[in-house]
């Protein structure tokens, strides 16, 4: 489930630090990731690192300091994955922080399949995948029956709808995730909006989509 802009919570560390326990809400989240995002243009700065510091400091603290302290860094994370969610910009800046693997690619309009029917028969036969994730582990992938699932490294999991839109394209609707990152970046009823592109020796190419947003996400779903 949109499987590679997700970017390592340790960049928080840079920001804010304080005790763990249970989060705002969801709208409350958003509200404040989202005018967050807005703002980010206006922040001067002399480089990313110390624009990713502004806007904790400038945008999340103030917030956050309205928050029971039992609560704060639980909220700190949420803001940080639902505005990488939810902001081009931030997840565009934290990839200049972290720049992704050489098989990742982003497009700022909507790639064009160069795939075979035969191919695309084959890939809608396929039930297991798997893709890596930024820090080189993988997480397997079963699509069967409408189902998405998420099996990460650690025993966790994602559980998304997926259905089929046009001959190669398919959206995952997120369900649930017992993944403290996943559970994070998405909410019951998130959409995700996939190509399958081409096929190679052993993967796909793929891209991936928000609805809404201008930037399309080219990877890889190996299959064995």
């Amino acid at each position: 489930m949109y499987p590679r802009f997700l970017k390592a919570v340790a960049l928080i560390a840079i920001c804010f630090c304080v005790p763990l326990l249970h989060a705002q809400t969801t709208v409350q989240v958003d509200s404040v990731a989202n005018l967050a995002c807005e703002r980010m243009e206006s922040i001067e700065t002399s480089g990313d690192e110390e624009l990713l510091r502004a806007v904790y400091s400038q945008q999340f603290v103030p917030y956050l300091e309205q928050v029971d302290e039992a609560q704060q860094e639980k909220t700190s994370m949420q803001l940080f994955y639902r505005m990488q969610r939810n902001c081009e910009s931030f997840r565009a800046l934290l990839q200049r922080l972290d720049p992704p693997a050489d098989s990742v690619s982003f497009k700022y309009q909507k790639p064009v399949a160069n795939i075979k029917n035969r191919d695309l028969k084959a890939f809608k036969k396929q039930e297991n995948f798997y893709y890596l994730e930024s820090d080189g582990k993988t997480t397997q992938v079963s699509m069967k029956d409408g189902i998405w699932i998420d099996s990460f490294p650690d025993g966790s999991y994602s559980k998304l709808n997926y259905s089929w839109i046009s001959k190669n394209e398919f959206v995952l609707e997120f369900i649930s995730s017992d993944n403290r990152s996943r559970a994070m970046l998405s909410v019951p009823g998130d959409l995700y909006y996939y190509q399958v592109l081409a096929k190679m020796d052993t993967y796909y190419l793929m891209s991936v989509n928000i609805q809404g947003q201008n930037v399309y996400e080219e990877f890889r779903m190996y299959f064995d």
